[in-house]
């Protein structure tokens, strides 16, 4: 498979012409695959991983997701190494925004001004938007491959995200994340 690769500009420059942003038009963006990969306990902090989990009782997935998306998000705006990344740092910040949002909005994560996340990917073409999944796949298995940086700040931040959602529902006082 070759990577194609996509800038903003001419990801907005192949969306369909025909769609006017209105409402009536729109259809939900579902990412055509789930990112998940193998739980290695060597990779990542298990307890605080674990009370991650507890703590998000139904959005324990979706809570793991956003941590991992939380580092990547992160470990891209400290510029990593051209030599750590598929594609261009531009692209993959991009891509990363997009997608971020769009897996936010799919798996209903909760937001702390009550609004509901919405896709910056509808009004773009279905293979520009797989064009988008994919680059941000190959950014995961780049971030995998740099041993997961800022991972477990941003099980910390996503705990804490967490609780400010939840107030009552906080479950890690027993185990220090």
């Amino acid at each position: 498979m070759t990577a194609t690769i996509h800038t903003l500009k001419s990801l907005r420059r192949n969306a369909p012409q025909q769609d006017l942003h209105t409402e009536a038009l729109r259809l939900p963006v579902a990412p055509p695959y789930k990112f998940q990969t193998p739980y290695n306990p060597a990779a990542y902090p298990s307890d605080a991983l674990t009370a991650l989990r507890v703590q998000a009782g139904s959005l324990a997935d979706a809570a793991v997701e956003e941590a991992k998306w939380s580092a990547i998000g992160l470990w891209l705006s400290c510029i990593p190494a051209p030599s750590q990344l598929t594609n261009p740092l531009e692209v993959a910040q991009a891509t990363y925004r997009f997608c971020r949002e769009a897996r936010r909005m799919a798996a209903n994560w909760p937001s702390l001004s009550g609004r509901p996340y919405s896709s910056l990917l509808h009004g773009y073409s279905a293979a520009t938007v797989e064009a988008a999944w994919d680059v941000c796949a190959e950014t995961l298995k780049d971030w995998e491959r740099s041993r997961s940086p800022r991972f477990a700040g941003a099980i910390r931040r996503v705990s804490n995200y967490l609780r400010s959602v939840f107030p009552t529902k906080s479950v890690l006082a027993a185990v220090r994340v």
